[in-house]
């Protein structure tokens, strides 16, 4: 993973394990939400790390503006959506689980990036 191309950063380098919780906020457009969602999108990330995993529970917060299907006036709809992942240093441990919320890590890498499920998350929860 390249650094410039990370959207929402969390540095699992020098974390002890155990569990660690983290407010991020993003926006939108940061993202790659469409211009609906106005406001920024507030993240908290419950992180639990032990030697050879991380399993990462986010709760995202925002608001997008869609028009009314009968008057066309603008509607604000709340989106409040969780995902959990589960990533793994051991790639044997991961192809385990099939699941798609679980992925293989780099060891060497410092930061994960929860940019993207956040906004798959986010566009679903619409």
């Amino acid at each position: 993973m390249k650094h410039s191309e990370i959207l929402i950063p969390i540095r699992i380098s020098g974390l002890s394990d155990g569990v660690h919780e983290f407010d991020l906020v993003a926006t939108p457009a940061a993202i790659g939400l469409p211009p609906e969602f106005r406001e920024d999108v507030a993240v908290h990330v419950h992180l639990d790390k032990t030697h050879s995993q991380v399993v990462l529970t986010a709760d995202i917060r925002t608001q997008a503006e869609f028009p009314c299907d009968r008057c066309l006036e603008p509607v604000h709809v709340p989106v409040t959506q969780s995902f959990t992942l589960m990533l793994s240093k051991d790639s044997a441990e991961a192809k385990l689980v099939d699941d798609e919320d679980t992925r293989v890590i780099d060891p060497n890498e410092p930061l994960i990036d929860i940019g993207p499920d956040t906004r798959d998350t986010a566009l679903l929860a619409i």
